[in-house]
C-alpha cells in the first residue's frame, strides 16, 4: 500500500490479484482511514470477508487505534499482529551529500537493468516483512515477490529506479513514485546489498534519491519501513527526514 492509499479516508477493501497468484489462495487487502470510527472499521472488514472471500486479509490501520483488534476478536476473527509500519518524510530540497554523484537512474543505464533483480534478492533476503508472520506466506515466494515488483519497475518505469554505483557496479538500489498530487515522491523499496553495509552507501543513495525528487518537481520525499529496522532510520535522521505516521498491519482469518 503506497502513501496515497494510506492517507484516503473511510474503509477501503480490495482482492489482491498479484499477491492470490503468488501464494495460491485468496489473498484480499484492507486499509482503515483515520476518519473512520472502530465500528465503521469492523463492518468495513466484515463486509470484506463477505464480498471477497479471502483465506487471508491484510488490514492496515493507523497505530493508534489500539481497541480495534479486540474488537475484531470479538467477532469471531483470528487477528495475528503483522508489524508496525512508520513513515517519514522531509524536504526534497534539504539534503546534500558525498556520494550523490555515484546515483543514477536506470534510465539513464539500461544496461545496468539486469543487475536489478539480483540485488533485490540479495537486499531483501534477511528483510523482516509482514508476511514472514504468518505460515500462510512462504518465505521464498515473499522474497521473489519483491524480486519481481523490482524487475517490473526497471522494466516500465526506468526512470524510477535509482542505483548507487561503488567502482562501478550497482551497490544499493532505490525504487520510486509521484504521490500527493506529484508534490511528493515516495521510495517504495530501498536498500544496500549486504557487501556495501556501514560504509555510507545507503545514505549516498537517498541523498541522490532526494536530489532527483526535487529535480522532478517534488517538495517532499516519503519513505517507510518497519519500526524495527532502527539502523535505516537512523540514516533518515542525519538526512533531516523526520518521522509523520505509524501504521499497523495485521493477518486476519476466520475464526
Amino acid at each position: 500500500m503506497s502513501w496515497d492509499d494510506l492517507e484516503g479516508a473511510g474503509v477501503d477493501a480490495s482482492a489482491s490479484e498479484v499477491d492470490t497468484r503468488r501464494f495460491g489462495f485468496p489473498v484480499a487487502r484492507v486499509r482503515v482511514g483515520r476518519r473512520s470510527t472502530d465500528d465503521e472499521a469492523v463492518a468495513g472488514v466484515l463486509e470484506a470477508f463477505e464480498r471477497l472471500r479471502p483465506d487471508v486479509l491484510v488490514a492496515r490501520w493507523p497505530a493508534d487505534r489500539v481497541r480495534l483488534a479486540g474488537a475484531l476478536t470479538r467477532h469471531g476473527l483470528e487477528v495475528l499482529p503483522a508489524d508496525t509500519l512508520v513513515y517519514w518524510e522531509g524536504d526534497a530540497a534539504a539534503a546534500s551529500g558525498d556520494g550523490a554523484d555515484d546515483v543514477v537512474p536506470l534510465a539513464e543505464a539500461p544496461h545496468l537493468a539486469g543487475a536489478v533483480g539480483d540485488l533485490v534478492a540479495a537486499t531483501f533476503a534477511d528483510y523482516p516483512t509482514h508476511y514472514l508472520a504468518s505460515r500462510a506466506f512462504r518465505p521464498d515466494l515473499v522474497l521473489a515477490g519483491y524480486v519481481d515488483w523490482a524487475r517490473r519497475t526497471a522494466g516500465e518505469h526506468p526512470e524510477e529506479v535509482l542505483l548507487r554505483l561503488v567502482d562501478g557496479a550497482p551497490a544499493a538500489v532505490a525504487t520510486t513514485a509521484r504521490v500527493d498530487g506529484g508534490r511528493a515522491t515516495e521510495v517504495l523499496l530501498a536498500g544496500t546489498h549486504p557487501d556495501h553495509r556501514g560504509r555510507g552507501v545507503y545514505r549516498a543513495l537517498l541523498t541522490g534519491v532526494l536530489g532527483a525528487a526535487c529535480a522532478a518537481g517534488s517538495q517532499r520525499l516519503v519513505i517507510s519501513t518497519q519500526a524495527s529496522n532502527t539502523a535505516v532510520q537512523r540514516a533518515w535522521c542525519g538526512l533531516g527526514l523526520r518521522p509523520v505516521s505509524a501504521w499497523t498491519t495485521v493477518h486476519l482469518r476466520r475464526g
